[in-house]
């Protein structure tokens, strides 16, 4: 439980300081759980789909083993294909890795073997009757708080988590991204309304005197208020986070608890106390205002009424992506690296880091084999759960097993529009709330609270065995945190540094010994590898220059930056080649184009430059690119009355032109631009 709390209260587990923490005591509690089975205090129990989770982290391994470049062209064509494109810098490749970014792999699969950790010692500790009674509680109280404080945080915190640390973007509660929050909440509140459900329900006799005091402070009755009050929460918090994923997810699991819950045996009166729930769901939120969250609804339509939304776009993307690594992917956490050169819409000019559909990028990353095995272990889970419903008699048991598994259901159908299980919180929380749903299908709560779960066979070996693994995974994950963390600490300076443009020697010097320490701690990081070879560049240290840019480039080959770094180091005869391979892996980042016009400027290759200076203004019409653009083509001797030629027929990018022309003194010049800018708007009806 502390894990689990940390890793929501810890910004939802984001940073590689809080996987640190969270892993440890995740490995911790798993080498204490085999300890006590080896020493016979406890019995190990069948872990149903863990094998199937074992083999997905086995593909995780595969994708990160460099392979000779015959068997990297049979499996993954294009794979190869992006590192036939290096060989100008690396001079031919022997071997690759199906992950094109093999750093961001190793990553993940450490993330997932915690998710995994989680799975295995939650459904061994939860075959207990009190230890699963009170987990439940525990979270829902933990629920209740959580959204309490996220509620009072928005409307109190001026934009900050915690009152404290400033976040660009839609956070909520402790989470950076809100609709992370939502996707933990859709998961709790099923299970907080469960328990309200089956609490209080007791037949009450007596004097109508005896009856009202057993009703105002009956330790059931109560209870159920506690519960009842803690499902309010979380749902009224998910509707103030403005989520409209989660409000869709919250919608899909009101509806499935409720024709869950009144087909049950003898739930016929309480109907009016469900009806009743949800319409006290709906006045707190009436009561916040609704406001907003239509604002955010309408925003899913265009102008002529069509459901609309920039996901399509990178969906439809992704699935290009996932079609040229159909098999084992591009490598689990490489989607970051690789969408850029599929990418095909601009989004708000910012970097897509995620597909906003995990099934997707699942697809994407991981192939077929990855999904297969993942539907696999799902349907293992259900026939698990399906088997233990059957048997089971206890109407409580039954009821929070079905309200856990609303709940699961929930956080998947938020997960066609969202990346929830790329969040530290969200994905071991839903490993965590999986074994809390077979439990309650598989446990009695009532009498003994045996287990219907199968016992393990040579449970001392296996607890031996896994003694032995959870300490090497502790070892392992503790190292791996770790340097991690060190690394980006040194990184960080580093890119501070370079990117400052201040190429004094005592800078370098210091930058230098910074990028060898972010390598000798991660030798797998691409961004300190190409940050010492652009050291390297500047100090005029060539040959060293270019042994680190052959390594970042086999570590991510689809990178951009790596090509247009190594193009603009100098004395590079094939830098036109490698300005238009740049141009490939990143094909709608305008800051780009305006980098690579600038290199072709430099070279000579003016008719290269003004095709991508025409590209960037396209893409990114605010004042501050069109501005820049503009004063390149006159620095570089692009004569003023030609410029109109290279504009794109904007009315907003033609008048922030007019500007910058009479800003240099040519009146004439600016007023056609700006009477050219009035006609394109008023034929294309622009603001």
């Amino acid at each position: 439980m502390a894990a689990l709390i940390f890793s929501v209260l810890a910004f939802g587990m984001r940073s590689t300081w809080a996987r640190l923490v969270v892993d440890l005591l995740v490995y911790l509690g798993l080498g204490v759980m085999f300890y006590q089975g080896l020493r016979g205090k406890r019995a190990l129990f069948v872990v149903p789909g863990v094998g199937f989770l074992g083999l997905v982290a086995g593909v995780m391994l595969f994708q990160m083993v460099p392979l000779p470049m015959a068997w990297v062209e049979f499996l993954s064509p294009k794979a190869a294909k992006f590192y036939f494109d290096i060989f100008p810098m690396t001079g031919g490749l022997e071997r690759g890795t199906l992950s094109l970014t093999p750093d961001l792999t190793h990553l993940e699969f450490f993330r997932f073997l915690a998710m995994i950790a989680v799975y295995v010692l939650a459904i061994e500790l939860l075959v207990d009757k009190a230890a699963l009674q009170k987990t439940a509680s525990a979270i829902i109280v933990f629920a209740a708080a959580l959204s309490m404080f996220g509620i009072v945080q928005h409307f109190s915190s001026g934009g900050k988590i915690y009152w404290f640390r400033e976040i660009v973007g839609n956070h909520f509660g402790p989470f950076v991204y809100r609709n992370h929050y939502s996707g933990l909440m859709v998961m709790l509140f099923p299970l907080a309304f469960g328990m309200a459900y089956v609490h209080g329900t007791k037949a009450r006799y007596g004097s109508f005197r005896e009856r009202l005091a057993e009703l105002l402070s009956g330790r059931d009755i109560n209870l159920r208020r506690l519960y009842g009050f803690a499902a309010l929460m979380a749902a009224t918090s998910i509707f103030v986070a403005l989520s409209r994923g989660g409000v869709v997810a919250l919608c899909v699991v009101a509806a499935l608890l409720s024709l869950a819950f009144l087909m049950e045996q003898g739930a016929s009166r309480k109907r009016a106390s469900v009806a009743l729930f949800f319409s006290l769901v709906l006045l707190s939120v009436s009561w916040f205002g609704w406001e907003a969250l239509m604002e955010g609804f309408a925003k899913s339509f265009d102008s002529e009424g069509n459901l609309w939304d920039s996901r399509f776009w990178i969906w439809e993307d992704t699935r290009r992506m996932a079609a040229d690594f159909a098999l084992l992917g591009c490598g689990f956490g490489s989607f970051v690296s690789l969408f850029p050169s599929y990418q095909s819409f601009l989004v708000n000019n910012r970097m897509v880091t995620h597909a906003h559909g995990d099934y997707y990028e699942l697809l994407a990353t991981g192939g077929i084999v990855s999904t297969v095995l993942f539907l696999c272990f799902g349907i293992t889970v259900l026939f698990f759960v399906f088997k233990g419903y059957r048997k089971r008699r206890e109407r409580q048991s039954r009821i929070l097993a079905l309200a856990v598994f609303t709940g699961i259901a929930g956080f998947l159908t938020q997960a066609v529009f969202e990346f929830n299980f790329y969040n530290g919180a969200g994905g071991i929380w839903f490993y965590f709330m999986v074994a809390l749903g077979l439990s309650f299908a598989h446990t009695r709560l009532r009498g003994s609270g045996q287990t219907f779960l199968p016992v393990l066979r040579f449970s001392k070996a296996v607890s031996g065995v896994g003694l032995v693994l959870s300490f090497l995974l502790l070892g392992f994950s503790f190292h791996h945190n770790l340097t991690r963390l060190q690394g980006e600490r040194a990184l960080f300076h580093v890119t501070g540094v370079e990117l400052s443009g201040n190429s004094e020697a005592k800078f370098l010097n210091e930058s230098l010994l910074l990028a060898e320490k972010a390598i000798k701690k991660n030798p797998l990081s691409f961004d300190a590898n190409l940050a010492l070879a652009s050291i390297h560049c500047l100090l005029g240290e060539g040959p060293v220059s270019d042994t680190y840019f052959a390594k970042a480039a086999v570590l991510n080959p689809a990178s951009a930056e790596v090509f247009l770094r190594y193009a603009q180091c100098g004395g590079n005869e094939n830098a036109t080649k490698l300005l238009g391979l740049a141009r490939d892996r990143d094909v709608m980042n305008p800051e780009l184009r305006m980098k690579t016009a600038l290199a072709y400027f430099r070279q000579g290759d003016t008719d290269g430059a003004l095709a991508d200076l025409s590209a960037a203004m396209d893409m990114d019409s605010s004042k501050k690119t069109i501005t820049e653009a503009l004063r390149l083509m006159i620095y570089y001797g692009i004569p003023a009355n030609e410029v109109s030629q290279y504009l794109p027929e904007q009315g907003n990018t033609i008048f922030y032109a007019a500007e910058f022309m009479e800003r240099l003194g040519f009146s004439e010049i600016s007023g056609d631009l700006a009477n050219w800018a009035m006609l394109v708007m008023m034929e294309r009806k622009e603001p």
